[in-house]
């Protein structure tokens, strides 16, 4: 073999051993060597879900695509699409007390049950079994604009008010005797219709009777009074 033969040979065999590098590393499936521990979305390729009317994956959890009080989540047929629902607080446990909301169709959002919401002044959402969510007018009227215009009323309070056998009352309180006198009423994230009791009702802390405090001081969560602060 001649020194012109031995050139050509060798060119090629540095041509091969770069065109294995170039696919070698233009290919990431086969020099992929980080171990997941996570489950992989098969059609997103990482955690994120794959939302069908817009054709884009988005993260999970999170509002994304979907409208206002909604968050993206596994669908129940395929944990790979995501499916828009109304957003909780989700692993609080049964006596973490929340404001449900419900899903209104006509403008793909959801809102808080008895509020306002989409519905004409005096009227509020009211939740309904097997059916839509529908705006009725509101039965006590004085006492939800003194609840509305409460110092630092928040609508995505667990304390809210609610109306039972046309008469209004207030979660987390005593009102109404639908528990034990121990017990405060509440809802929780994902039943808008059911009432639910218990001592616990603000997500882990202990509910105590209300206790008259001095001025400068009001009820703690352990039957006493504590000073309050000015900030």
């Amino acid at each position: 073999m001649n020194s012109g033969e031995l050139k050509i040979r060798g060119l090629q065999v540095w041509l091969s051993v770069a065109l294995v590098a170039i696919i070698f590393v233009a290919n990431p499936t086969r020099s992929h060597v980080v171990r997941r521990d996570i489950d992989v979305n098969e059609l997103c390729g990482d955690k994120r879900l794959y939302f069908e009317e817009k054709k884009k994956c988005y993260p999970v959890l999170r509002q994304g695509p979907c409208g206002e009080l909604m968050v993206l989540e596994p669908s129940q047929d395929d944990k790979n699409i995501g499916e828009c629902n109304c957003q909780y607080v989700k692993g609080g446990g049964p006596t973490c007390a929340q404001r449900p909301k419900v899903f209104w169709e006509q403008e793909s959002r959801c809102y808080y049950i008895y509020d306002q919401g989409p519905c004409e002044i005096g009227e509020w959402v009211v939740p309904q079994k097997d059916e839509r969510p529908s705006c009725e007018t509101i039965p006590c009227m004085d006492k939800y604009t003194a609840r509305l215009q409460r110092e630092y009323y928040n609508v995505g309070s667990g304390q809210f008010i609610f109306p039972r056998n046309g008469e209004c009352y207030e979660t987390l309180t005593t009102e109404g005797e639908f528990c034990l006198p121990t017990e405060l009423v509440f809802f929780i994230g994902n039943d808008s219709l059911n009432l639910h009791c218990s001592r616990i009702g603000v997500c882990g802390l202990t509910f105590t009777r209300d206790t008259n405090c001095a001025d400068g001081s009001s009820p703690d969560f352990q039957g006493g009074c504590e000073p309050v602060t000015a900030l």
